[in-house]
């Protein structure tokens, strides 16, 4: 009975190998197309005009994405910082400030209540 089953497991291996590889390859890219919600850390980096300097460090910013496994996996190769180029103020124009802080939108969930 033994040696049966292990001649059964035995015979056509290679063939039997190729298979579970292509059903394993098949499995992966099927995953790969559902879609995923990510979280993940970047590092907020500021460009300042000439003169101008930061009080404060600008803290680690936690975003979250949403997409495909395969799309996701290529924004998770790449850097994880944020950089944004803060204006010259102009005389003509009012001076604008620009917060680092989470628009109120983008923190609140459904379940949540925000202030």
């Amino acid at each position: 009975m033994r040696a049966n089953l292990l001649q059964w497991i035995t015979r056509n291996w290679p063939i039997k190998g190729a298979a579970l590889f292509l059903a394993l390859m098949l499995y992966v890219a099927v995953q790969l197309q559902q879609p995923v919600t990510t979280s993940f850390d970047v590092t907020l980096n500021l460009q300042l005009p000439p003169g101008r300097a930061l009080v404060h460090k600008p803290p680690q910013i936690r975003v979250q994405i949403s997409g495909k496994g395969s799309q996701i996996l290529k924004l998770r190769s790449l850097a994880g910082d944020i950089t944004r180029r803060i204006p010259t103020p102009s005389r003509r124009r009012p001076t604008r400030s620009t917060s680092t802080r989470p628009r109120s939108s983008w923190r609140c969930r459904k379940a949540q209540t925000c202030a």
